[in-house]
């Protein structure tokens, strides 16, 4: 091969690692704009625990499952789940609109009852 050619391959080379970066970056970028673009619901204000239920349904006709879900200690808890902790809001409701379920209700906000039970369960560690 000619001192040109291999010029030529370098320079080649260089180009589809460049244009490798280039396509990373631009997919990043896309994540990052598309991850800020989401609307979440504002998260419900309160102090101490707040308390909620939703409804969820995982499939056209099927059963509709209704959820308690809880804020304690700055992380928020979801009632018959397996992984039933998340981190944030933002988090609790990317779950809540995973593709798997097929429709969620509202969320409601639950009155604050006392019992003794609950509040003992819900108690700070």
């Amino acid at each position: 091969m000619s001192a040109k050619s291999e010029q030529m391959q370098r320079l080649l080379d260089q180009l589809a690692t460049a244009e490798n970066h280039v396509m990373q970056t631009a997919e990043a970028i896309r994540e990052l704009v598309t991850k800020e673009a989401k609307q979440y619901p504002p998260e419900p204000m309160g102090t101490g625990n707040v308390r909620l239920t939703v409804s969820v349904q995982f499939t056209e006709n099927g059963r509709v499952y209704e959820y308690l879900v809880l804020r304690t200690n700055g992380r928020w808890y979801i009632t018959g789940l397996k992984d039933s902790s998340f981190a944030s809001w933002e988090e609790f409701i990317d779950w809540l609109e995973r593709p798997d379920v097929y429709w969620h209700g509202s969320l409601s906000r639950l009155s604050r009852v006392s019992t003794p039970v609950l509040d003992e369960y819900l108690r700070p560690l």
